[in-house]
């Protein structure tokens, strides 16, 4: 029954402390999506895998993102 006891606690610890009003990264993004001086970059996937190795239905992955 401690245990039980611990575990309901800290889940509802962990819910308390996970309600952040901080503004995330999508947020971000959108909000200034409008912003003159904003920036964004798309990065190809191409830069980051080694397509040699991955499978046909990998590749097709990639290329429909």
């Amino acid at each position: 029954m401690k245990i039980l006891k611990n575990t309901i606690l800290f889940f509802a610890v962990l819910l308390i402390v996970s309600c952040d009003n901080n503004q995330s990264l999508q947020e971000y993004y959108v909000d200034n999506q409008g912003n003159k001086e904003f920036v964004a970059v798309d990065v190809p996937t191409s830069m980051f895998a080694n397509t040699e190795k991955l499978t046909a239905d990998q590749k097709k992955d990639l290329r429909n993102r």
